[in-house]
């Protein structure tokens, strides 16, 4: 279906439209989701270029795309472009947002994971910490993307042998 999709958008608008990137941006997120990540990575190697040109290096939808880009090259063992593709993300969306918005706060959880996925503890701590505070201040504790987070906290703490801060996140999130 998205295949059908983008090829009418190619027949009808030209192959560099912007609404052709940003429906080949949603195929490649939908291959990442179903686990086709080498297909996924292929799409967005060609579609990036093209969004940098139009809507634009510093748009919001260039950040979605490098954040979706960059789960998929973590999820292929590229930890190293993954964390670029996402601290571009952040860039993007710090600029988009004049600071620290909720969506700042989000990337900053996928950057934590990212940190977490390198072995890299101290830098997946902070990062969870800074994402959590940023987000509290949008949305209340019982916020679903405020929950997901202190969850994703309490598997990192787990994984870190911290087993104390890992129960804490976990009630804090509503979990057991």
């Amino acid at each position: 279906m998205f295949r059908e999709a983008i090829a009418l958008r190619v027949r009808v608008l030209g192959p560099t439209h912007p609404s052709v990137s940003d429906a080949q941006a949603g195929y490649a997120r939908f291959l990442h989701l179903a686990g086709e990540d080498s297909k996924a990575d292929s799409l967005f190697r060609v579609i990036l270029p093209v969004m940098r040109k139009d809507p634009g290096d510093d748009h919001t939808k260039v950040a979605q795309a490098e954040l979706t880009w960059a789960l998929v090259r973590a999820s292929l063992g590229d930890h190293d472009g993954a964390a670029a593709r996402a601290n571009d993300a952040l860039r993007i969306r710090r600029l988009a947002g004049g600071g620290e918005t909720t969506l700042v706060g989000l990337t900053l959880a996928d950057l934590a994971r990212l940190a977490l996925e390198r072995g890299d503890f101290e830098r997946a701590d902070s990062l969870y910490h800074t994402a959590l505070e940023i987000v509290l201040r949008s949305y209340p504790p019982d916020h679903f993307d405020v929950r997901r987070i202190r969850a994703a906290m309490a598997d990192f703490y787990d994984q870190w042998g911290k087993p104390d801060l890992a129960a804490e996140s976990r009630a804090a999130a509503g979990g057991r």
